[in-house]
């Protein structure tokens, strides 16, 4: 069916109206005209795939990669990067219509080579194991040679593992046989450092072809860089095991920023755009206001470095809730000796109740937001101050309708921050205050 796409939805796929109604259409831009493909299920919302662009959009353009289409990675890729910025905030801005209002985005200073982070999926085909990332709405693997959205040290790592995995050889692990040794593969950069992190995600240890496959990277990486092996035996698609095993190498790279040194191991959480990150991390502390003697809690706090900033801004007392050990275990060492932090683990809901008053919280919850547990967490407890962070702009919409359900109201506008270029993805801040 022939459709015009009109707008773009938070996932990122074009919006048209077709026979069927409203329809995501994945490939397509705002603009287009494509003869679109039905792949949606009976009972199910209209979905199409854009089989063929028909007429493209003025907002089109050849995109800074030759596999867009074939991997499902960077889905804007092909828009230029203006309309990027105004379709993500205008996204943010109909997600959050009689919420709150939104700013512009806050761009990237590097639209392409910005991510200090990949995971990459192997598989066997055809007798050469493919390495790279998944073609859309399949768990079939693109076979990539080159990636535009690494950075510099990922990408020269990622050639050496591809170089390792052709002298080695091992085998690739198959989903609906569960046999293989080589699950994917992990790679970390610092950016501003150069450290390199490459981890191997196996079903299984001891597996001699994997030790083939470490003594072949040891040869062809830098040799200060460090090789982990990570076991991974559940089915399904969570990334890493609770086991990590470093075999070379100092098992973290070190990154700077806000003039802090932080070590980031195989499964610490860090975000994926370094520079970003930055900004983001030194707008939440502006937004944060006078912190001279106030008690504070950095919650979903990660490694504690928005924390630490609170304490280094005047607060009396801050408290950092993590639940994911790796991250903990940066945050206590990045806190060591600070005697105005103290260090919770466990889920920020159910630690929350234990904190005592708040003057101001920073919460960064996971993808789904604070959700219902989280929200009645705050007001049972509610500090005077929240800036709160999210990587769901829906999720957010969510949280704040709850929260000025309650005791709150939003100052002031969100703002936005492109964390992943030429993808729909983005960050967002908001602040609430307790009236």
């Amino acid at each position: 069916e022939k459709v015009s796409i009109e707008a773009l939805d938070p996932a990122g796929a074009g919006l048209a109206r077709s026979s069927l109604g409203e329809t995501r259409v994945i490939g397509g831009l705002p603009g287009d005209v494509v003869s679109a493909l039905f792949v949606s299920t009976p009972g199910r919302p209209p979905r199409a795939i854009a089989e063929r662009i028909l007429s493209p959009s003025a907002d089109r353009r050849d995109p800074p990669c030759p596999i867009v289409g074939e991997c499902g990675a960077c889905p804007w890729m092909a828009l230029s990067d203006a309309a990027q910025s105004e379709w993500k905030t205008e996204i943010a801005a109909r997600a959050l219509d009689g919420i709150a209002r939104v700013r512009p985005i806050h761009t990237s200073p590097h639209l392409v080579q910005y991510r200090n982070r990949t995971v990459l999926p192997v598989e066997r085909h055809r007798g050469r194991i493919r390495i790279g990332y998944y073609r859309p709405r399949t768990h079939e693997v693109v076979d990539v040679a080159w990636c535009s959205v690494l950075a510099a040290p990922l990408q020269r790592a990622f050639e050496a593992v591809r170089q390792a995995i052709e002298i080695a050889r091992p085998s690739a692990y198959d989903e609906r046989w569960r046999h293989g040794v080589l699950r994917r593969v992990a790679l970390r950069a610092g950016v501003r450092t150069d450290d390199l992190l490459v981890t191997l995600v196996s079903p299984k240890e001891g597996a001699e072809e994997l030790g083939r496959l470490v003594d072949s990277l040891k040869e062809l990486l830098d040799t200060d860089a460090s090789i982990a092996v990570n076991i991974q035996p559940s089915a399904g698609n969570a990334v890493f095991g609770s086991k990590t095993r470093v075999v070379s190498g100092r098992g973290f790279v070190r990154e700077r920023i806000r003039g802090r040194s932080v070590h980031l191991a195989a499964t610490t959480f860090f975000q994926l755009n370094t520079d970003v990150a930055e900004t983001l991390f030194e707008r939440v502390l502006e937004l944060a206001g006078d912190l001279q003697g106030a008690r504070a809690a950095d919650l979903y706090a990660g490694i504690g470095l928005v924390g630490l900033d609170l304490a280094d801004a005047g607060a009396d007392e801050v408290t950092i809730v993590e639940r994911a050990e790796a991250s903990l275990e940066e945050a206590r060492r990045l806190a060591d000796g600070n005697t105005k932090i103290r260090i919770l683990e466990g889920d920020a809901a159910t630690v929350l109740p234990t904190v005592g008053p708040l003057d101001i919280a920073i919460t960064d919850p996971p993808r789904r937001g604070l959700g219902d547990d989280g929200v009645e967490a705050i007001l049972a407890n509610p500090p005077a101050r929240i800036v709160h962070i999210a990587c769901d702009i829906s999720a957010m919409a969510r949280d704040l309708l709850a929260l000025t359900a309650g005791p709150y109201r939003v100052e002031g506008d969100v703002e936005l921050f492109d964390m992943l270029p030429q993808t729909a993805h983005l960050e967002a801040v908001a602040v609430l205050v307790r009236e």
